[in-house]
């Protein structure tokens, strides 16, 4: 999880569809969520998945 946050922390990320398939199904399962936010620092500095 901590591999996905990275990626997601790079921009040319976000023009990736598979990558964007990847970030909603990780985004649609409370538990997946749940986990991703806590690698990039909890609640207060949640990243925008899309």
């Amino acid at each position: 999880m901590r591999a996905v946050a990275a990626l997601l922390a790079v921009p040319e990320v976000a023009r990736s569809p598979n990558m964007a398939d990847f970030a909603d199904q990780i985004r649609s399962n409370a538990d997946m969520a749940s986990v991703l936010q806590s690698v990039q620092g909890g609640e207060g500095q949640s990243r925008d998945l899309s």
